[in-house]
């Protein structure tokens, strides 16, 4: 298995209504590394860069492009992985709860049409942590003791 080589982003506020990722650490992940688990990530991120959102890519020998290996955020008692949402049924459905009645019911179809494409949609390749490391979004998870 070929090494992941992960970077690190960090969510800063730059200036006034304007935020910045910027790369605060690389990491080489292979089957030699203390990282196991997606928590020890985390304790590991969380300990050399303290609370915040974090963002971190992924890329691997063999295969082309870097992909969105981890999003969420550290706190001091643990940390939380944003869930994989289809943003377009999202919009539909927030479009659809604002429309008028008149409206409502293009909005329908729109909302409809909207889950029959995300059903027939290929499911991304690469979403979350893959391999070593386990998978859990969307809720607050302790840090692994050590």
């Amino acid at each position: 298995m070929n090494p992941l080589k992960l970077r690190i982003f960090k969510k800063f506020d730059v200036g006034y209504n304007w935020k910045r990722n910027i790369q605060v650490d690389k990491i080489e992940i292979d089957s030699f590394s203390q990282i196991r688990t997606e928590g020890q990530l985390m304790h590991y991120v969380y300990s050399k860069h303290g609370c915040g959102r974090f963002f971190i890519l992924c890329n691997q020998k063999g295969h082309k492009n870097f992909w969105k290996f981890w999003l969420g955020w550290c706190e001091d008692n643990g940390y939380i992985r944003d869930k994989n949402t289809n943003k377009d049924l999202e919009r539909a459905k927030f479009e659809l709860a604002r429309a008028k009645q008149d409206d409502r019911e293009t909005f329908q179809e729109d909302v409809e049409l909207e889950r029959e494409l995300a059903l027939v949609k290929e499911k991304q390749k690469r979403v979350g942590p893959i391999g070593l490391i386990s998978s859990r979004p969307g809720q607050l998870w302790p840090y692994e003791d050590f």
